[in-house]
């Protein structure tokens, strides 16, 4: 049975500290150097596994970069910091069909995957598009499969949060909708941080520690549902497109992530369970947007990339439609990844795709980005002036919501560790 201890009065303090966040930044930070925006975003993912009434699809994620960019790193760290050190399972090779018997009911009875973290590196299309992977990031996993010509029922207990990384993996369409992806700075000025964070770190003789009062303070969190007392209103500011269905709940426990992190410092109900306030909304909003960059469908690094490609080949060369063949023999990813990746594009109604006859009357495929307005959701205070009556006929007159507001930043107190020079 899952143990969830009482804090100490000096870990309680951290818990109580409204600057808990940049505190387990500042920390974090000490591993491994900025990504700041992408370490909330985990954080928050991390934080879901003692979130009682979250939906399952919402507490997986990958970490999205190019090859070499420190996805790895960025995740062994952040389990280090914010996830006790029995609670998560590491794997760096695994097949498509392990996690059916991994920790299943028959041999460990006793075992559930609830509160707990998987994180499988490196992992291959093979193994993040299989059906087994599929199952449980859905929220469970009881198959019947052959063995010595006899079947067999094997069940996984509880659902794990899922973290997973790789460099060209296309996500199946399916998967999209089950996981966050969460982009990996890979801008030179990152790069520059990491080169002088070495640089100190090879002066000094060692890498610097985790404070372990800050690690005993986050073994300290325990499970709460949550009541997101604004919830209508968050509703009303997202699209009717049809993966809204999927991520408009996956906010919703970005929401309720960001008030069981904080769990010391808000209120409950006549039920016992959390209220969210604002500055969860604040939170939570930062962290999505990021993860989504504009765009209401999560993307991989690649897909981005290639969407840029176009974007760029369309401006340069005047027209709607273009060919990817120019690019396509230059593609880090190979013909095939971008294919998969084109083909995954189209089926999310991002791109739009026809054929036109070439030279010698070969058929070619022509591509363009489907016009839409960039996604973003409005501040807090934009989004609590939101009358109910205006609400409800909003909803019922406009096939899309217009959402109110720009993209800031943190909806509070400045983000102390966002600062640039904080960061170096």
């Amino acid at each position: 049975m899952t143990e969830f201890p009482e804090p100490t009065p000096e870990e309680l303090k951290i818990l109580q500290n409204p600057d808990l966040v940049n505190i387990l930044l500042r920390e974090w930070c000490k591993r491994s150097v900025g990504n700041i925006d992408g370490k909330k975003s985990l954080v928050l993912v991390l934080t879901q596994r003692v979130v009682v009434n979250k939906d399952p699809a919402s507490s997986n994620a990958i970490l999205s970069g190019l090859s070499g960019v420190g996805k790895d790193f960025e995740a062994r760290t952040g389990l280090e910091l914010c996830v006790p050190a029995g609670m998560w399972e590491h794997y760096n090779r695994i097949s498509p069909t392990a996690l059916n018997y991994l920790h299943n009911s028959k041999d460990e009875p006793n075992f559930s995957w609830d509160y707990r973290v998987l994180f499988l590196e490196d992992v291959s299309s093979a193994v993040f598009n299989a059906d087994t992977l599929k199952t449980i990031m859905s929220g469970g996993s009881h198959v019947v499969i052959t063995i010595r010509g006899k079947a067999h029922r094997l069940k996984v207990n509880g659902k794990p949060v899922i973290i997973t990384t790789f460099a060209s993996v296309t996500p199946s369409h399916e998967n999209l909708r089950r996981t966050n992806i969460i982009p990996m700075d890979a801008s030179s000025e990152q790069t520059q941080r990491i080169k002088f964070f070495q640089a100190r770190c090879e002066e000094n003789g060692e890498s610097q520690k985790y404070d372990p009062i800050v690690r005993s303070a986050m073994c300290c969190l325990k499970p709460h549902t949550v009541r997101v007392p604004f919830a209508e209103k968050i509703a009303s500011v997202f699209p009717n497109d049809l993966i809204v269905r999927s991520s408009l709940k996956r906010f919703y426990d970005y929401v309720k992530a960001s008030c069981v992190l904080h769990q010391f410092q808000r209120e409950k109900d006549d039920k016992g369970s959390l209220i969210a306030n604002g500055d969860d909304y604040a939170l939570a909003r930062e962290a999505f947007l990021h993860c989504l960059a504009g765009r209401i469908t999560p993307l991989t690094h690649n897909q981005r990339h290639l969407l840029e490609e176009i974007e760029n080949a369309s401006a340069k060369e005047g027209v709607d439609f273009v060919s990817v063949s120019e690019f396509l023999e230059q593609s880090p990813i190979g013909k095939s990844n971008t294919y998969a990746n084109l083909d995954a594009l189209v089926t999310a109604g991002i791109l739009e795709r026809k054929i036109d006859i070439g030279l010698n009357n070969r058929e070619v495929m022509l591509y363009r980005v489907t016009k839409s307005a960039p996604f973003t959701l409005p501040t807090f205070s934009n989004l609590i002036s939101i009358e109910r009556e205006e609400l409800r006929e909003t909803n019922r007159t406009s096939s899309t919501i217009k959402t109110i507001g720009t993209i800031s930043g943190f909806d509070g107190p400045e983000s102390i560790v966002s600062n640039e020079a904080s960061q170096d």
